[in-house]
């Protein structure tokens, strides 16, 4: 726990706090220490790291210890920061104690970041990171590195419509961080809400072929019935996935995939992509009416291609940058903005 503000304080307390340095000599505790994305850390804020250093020098001070999230497997996904402290994954600043205490109140802990986490598809309260729960009087500081990413899952793209079947929603992305006690949050990386997945695009009626003019004009010819494009897989981590293009015809929209007019299946990448397109056009069918079914919207929220025949696909809801439950806050944050709202509600 920490140590006194004011009043006698012995060497034996300042040991039992930090640790016994070799010799039980005091001036061992001016350290600077680098771990992690931290450099020149003292042993707790205000000890000298040079000069004298007296038994008053360790008014309020406290152990320091850091949470490995910097040398973990990139793109790990769904981490529980607590769980981490729990199972020794730290360092203990001062290295005079190998073993982080038990209960971790009274002490100041650092949630270090500094590699890709991502979350799991399928609930917007999944997040990527959580804090975790803390004893009282714990000190909780999270920080993400200059190369440390939090992101959310994207929503998969919905799946084409046909005529008359309607094109499926986008499926919502998850969430980054979440928080169950009160934490400072100091940003140098990347907090990103999942997008959520493009609305499949709906079908439509061909075009007689001698009639198009410019591709948009001609007779309608009913017996030509167009499968829609589907929808486009949401950033995030894991990305979501291209929906199905609908199979109603031979002209049919491409399945959500890379690029805007490819009319072929895939798994987006971690930048998401626009939807399939079909096999003559991309993205929204021609006019009023398809000449091969519309693709789905780009990235997020977006709705499927928009033709008279048939239900476009909406788009999924894009998952939180931080959701924050009952029991957490945030003290302050700095640096760079998250991608994505903030939130009260549950973390999964």
């Amino acid at each position: 726990m920490a140590l006194q503000a004011s009043g006698p304080i012995s060497f034996s307390q300042i040991a039992n706090e930090f640790g016994t340095p070799p010799g039980k000599n005091l001036g061992a505790y001016r350290i600077s220490q680098s771990v992690g994305t931290f450099s020149n850390l003292p042993l707790d804020t205000g000890v000298p790291q040079s000069g004298p250093v007296g038994f008053s020098s360790f008014y309020s001070k406290r152990l320091n210890v850091v949470v490995d999230l910097y040398n973990i497997q990139e793109n790990t996904t769904r981490i529980n920061a607590r769980d981490r402290y729990n199972n020794n994954a730290v360092t203990i600043i001062g290295g005079f104690k190998t073993t982080r205490p038990l209960s971790s109140s009274g002490t100041k802990v650092y949630i270090n970041v500094n590699k890709t986490i991502g979350s799991q598809k399928g609930d917007r309260n999944y997040v990527a990171l959580r804090t975790g729960s803390w004893d009282s009087d714990t000190q909780l500081i999270t920080v993400i590195g200059s190369d440390g990413n939090l992101y959310g899952a994207g929503g998969d793209g919905g799946i084409g419509g046909g005529i008359p079947s309607n094109a499926g929603q986008g499926g919502q992305g998850s969430s980054a961080l979440g928080i169950e006690y009160p934490t400072t949050i100091i940003n140098q990386g990347v907090i990103f809400g999942g997008r959520g997945g493009g609305g499949g695009g709906a079908g439509g009626y061909g075009w007689t072929f001698s009639d198009v003019q410019d591709g948009c004009e001609g007779l309608q010819n009913q017996s030509l019935r167009i499968g829609g494009g589907g929808g486009a897989g949401g950033r995030g981590y894991p990305s979501g996935t291209g929906g199905q293009r609908n199979t109603q015809s031979a002209l049919r929209g491409g399945a959500g995939a890379n690029f805007a007019g490819s009319g072929s299946s895939g798994t987006v990448d971690l930048d998401g992509s626009a939807g399939g397109g079909g096999s003559t056009s991309g993205g929204q069918g021609c006019n009023r009416h398809a000449f091969s079914g519309g693709g789905g919207a780009i990235e997020s929220n977006g709705n499927g291609g928009n033709v008279s025949y048939g239900g476009e696909g909406s788009g999924g809801q894009r998952g939180y940058a931080i959701i924050i439950s009952p029991s957490g806050s945030i003290t302050s944050y700095t640096g760079n903005a998250a991608s994505g709202n903030t939130t009260n509600g549950t973390v999964s």
